[in-house]
């Protein structure tokens, strides 16, 4: 098979693994909010959040170096047992301290429980294989392990938890999801290449942190963009806040990760367009940037109008206090698809550090602003200080890239803007209310706007194709 041709069969596994994922997951939380209440929903969301920090303690960029090694020299697979022990002492660190932190913590003793269930996952996803097929490009077996963990732990939240009493049995099902993918594909790899290896070699697991530690940075900081507001909503507010809050949030979290995707399969065409042409990496940048600029309105507008009935919907009346949340919150989405496109270039551009000083920085200001702002405007002000910090690491995103080349930004934002503005004063001088033709005549009323100003042609669209290959 060729190289093109794996890739593509690769990132439509994983594609369709993660539009099935994406869905069980999202469901799951759906189901969760309505049954367990606003506060339940934040006991077990405030718990998972607290996890997260333990599992980048457990994996600090491990996986993916697992992933460099075998794509460079898959014979060195004997490697994977020294690793996978490696990832289980560091399991078992991450693990002890959780359980120490969880006994001290100033929280009610089901939150303490939920949290050290939670944390027993830590050695599931230590013995987790994912990064050793994906290094060897066998992305099948990730995408049914995938499937395998949201499709269980889905099943057994329908079948079992009804109401609040049942929470405990949450992180259970969690935890079953994560050790049925992680004994597929242990099983997979014992079927195809032998035994499992355990090796406790002090020298090769210093090598593997020296180079480990450098990768994993990049996802500290982005989990840590991503999860500080919700623990210190639940040290300083009511668990009730942090399950509207979370509620809000994880609308926008599903929604990002498609548009991750999209740049998984362009990233490739950017890196070589840096190597072979400048004018013409800055045209498909031109691009992609316009047309995330044009997708960016319809979201916020659209999003903003119905967020009301998006709320109600989708968690209930008990979640109605998350509706100014999740309107500031759409702000976040556009800055971040915006600078999705920044952030690539950077990358492709061999610019890792300043994508990384980028992060942090973004990153360092959503804290400083989490600190100040949620005390005095609990909720309201944890998604002010998310906007602020995503809007600084857009900031800092374009003028890093406008050293590498100068790409039209603020130019393409006038016409898709008097675009959704107009559909928006439509809406409102006619009085629509139905969610449905707020939609219809919102969406397609400004995508007709964008297509008679000209800010969208038929050429154009015929062009991207051409663009996306690199031509």
């Amino acid at each position: 098979m060729s190289s093109v041709r794996k890739v593509l069969k690769n990132f439509i596994s994983l594609s369709a693994s993660y539009i099935v994922t994406s869905l069980f997951g999202f469901f799951a939380t759906i189901y969760l909010a309505q049954n367990l209440g606003a506060a339940g929903f934040g006991k077990i969301s405030f718990a998972y959040s607290f996890l997260v920090y333990f599992m980048m303690l457990a994996n600090p960029g491990l996986d993916r170096l697992g992933i460099r090694i075998l794509a460079r020299d898959a014979g060195k697979l004997k490697q994977a047992g020294t690793l996978v022990t490696l990832r289980f002492m560091l399991a078992l660190i991450s693990f002890l301290l959780l359980v120490l932190i969880a006994f001290i913590l100033p929280k009610p003793s089901d939150v303490r429980i939920l949290i050290i269930i939670y944390g027993i996952s830590l050695f599931t996803y230590a013995l987790l294989l994912e990064w050793v097929y994906q290094g060897v490009e066998k992305m099948g077996f990730v995408s049914v392990s995938r499937t395998l963990d949201k499709m269980l732990y889905f099943i057994l939240i329908i079948l079992f938890i009804e109401n609040q009493n049942q929470i405990l049995f949450v992180p259970v099902f969690w935890l079953a999801g994560s050790l049925a993918a992680s004994l597929f594909l242990l099983i997979v790899f014992l079927v195809k290449y032998g035994g499992l290896r355990l090796s406790c070699d002090l020298s090769a697991f210093k090598g593997f942190l020296k180079q480990a530690v450098p990768i994993g940075l990049s996802y500290f900081v982005t989990q840590l963009f991503f999860h500080f507001d919700i623990i210190m909503l639940g040290m300083l507010k009511t668990e009730k806040e942090v399950g509207i809050y979370q509620a809000s949030s994880k609308i926008i979290q599903l929604v990002l990760p498609w548009f991750n995707l999209f740049f998984i399969v362009i990233f490739p065409v950017l890196t070589r367009l840096y190597k072979e042409s400048k004018e013409k990496i800055t045209s498909l940048i031109r691009i992609i940037l316009k047309y995330f600029i044009i997708i960016c309105f319809p979201l916020i507008t659209m999003g903003t109008v119905t967020a009301n009935d998006i709320i109600r919907f989708l968690f209930g009346s008990e979640y109605i206090e998350g509706v100014l949340v999740f309107q500031i919150l759409l702000w976040t989405l556009a800055c971040f698809l915006i600078s999705y496109s920044f952030m690539n270039l950077l990358l492709a551009c061999d610019r890792e550090r300043k994508l990384l000083a980028g992060m942090s920085i973004g990153t360092l200001t959503n804290i400083v602003f989490n600190i100040i702002l949620i005390p005095l405007y609990g909720i309201h002000g944890a998604a002010v200080a998310t906007i602020t910090g995503s809007f600084v690491m857009l900031v800092y995103m374009y003028y890093e890239s406008r050293k590498i080349m100068k790409v039209p930004f603020l130019t393409n934002i006038p016409l898709p803007f008097i675009s959704a503005l107009a559909t928006i004063v439509v809406i409102y001088l006619f009085n629509i209310t139905h969610i449905a033709l707020v939609l219809l005549i919102g969406i397609g009323g400004y995508f007709s706007l964008l297509f008679l100003l000209r800010c969208i042609t038929l050429k154009e669209i015929r062009d991207i194709k051409t663009k996306l290959r690199g031509r």
